[in-house]
């Protein structure tokens, strides 16, 4: 019975897309980390030879929902609402999840099943792992799987217009410094409009 309510968790980047459609996913990231503690996460994607940074900042019990972006230097906070979607994940809104009694182990940890269905039939259905053997409150209200009540270990999302696979790869159960998640100097709250146009600027032009 594994509870760790500190740690690192690596998950390994797979897209599902065609390169040849996406020349951007040449230069995605492959990693992406997550540590937690005290009810809180943070979530980091990096990549574009550490050109953009993504990172996610949540808290389980305040409702904390921050998403931070640097991006050729700029640096932007975008600050949602505790029961809204952070910034990336607006293709999945409105998802329908279904739970089963299908269970595997991935990273050492038991795992669940979820079959989840986005209200555009044309995407499918996707399969959904997760665990409560990880000790995290609500660790996902600031993504579109909030319904469920367990860590997830491998999904699929919808992130900024691209179809990822994401899966554990391993689990750490190591101290976390707090000032991890704390805000950084140097970022400037911005709206949800001011984001996404400055982000659909920089991929219409690393796409050139």
């Amino acid at each position: 019975q594994k509870q760790p309510s500190e740690g690192v968790i690596k998950y390994e980047i797979s897209y599902l897309d065609d390169a040849h459609d996406n020349p951007l996913i040449s230069f995605m990231p492959q990693n992406m980390l997550v540590k937690f503690k005290d009810n809180q996460t943070l979530s980091v994607i990096e990549g574009f030879l550490g050109t953009f940074k993504v990172v996610f900042l949540s808290n389980g019990e305040t409702g904390q929902n921050i998403s931070l972006l640097r991006i050729m230097g700029e640096k932007m906070l975008y600050k949602a609402e505790p029961e809204a979607l952070a910034f990336g994940y607006q293709g999945m809104e409105n998802i329908l999840i279904e739970f089963t009694d299908e269970t595997k182990i991935i990273a050492g940890y038991f795992c669940k099943k979820a079959i989840v269905q986005c209200p555009d039939q044309s995407k499918g259905k996707i399969d959904i792992f997760y665990t409560d053997q990880i000790n995290v409150l609500n660790p996902n209200q600031n993504n579109p799987f909030r319904k469920i009540k367990g860590t997830l270990m491998e999904f699929q999302v919808l992130l900024n217009g691209m179809n990822m696979k994401i899966k554990a790869i391993e689990v750490k159960s190591i101290t976390v410094d707090d000032e991890v998640f704390e805000i950084p100097e140097g970022y400037e709250q911005k709206s949800f409009e001011n984001v996404a146009e400055f982000v659909s600027g920089f991929m219409d032009i690393t796409e050139k």
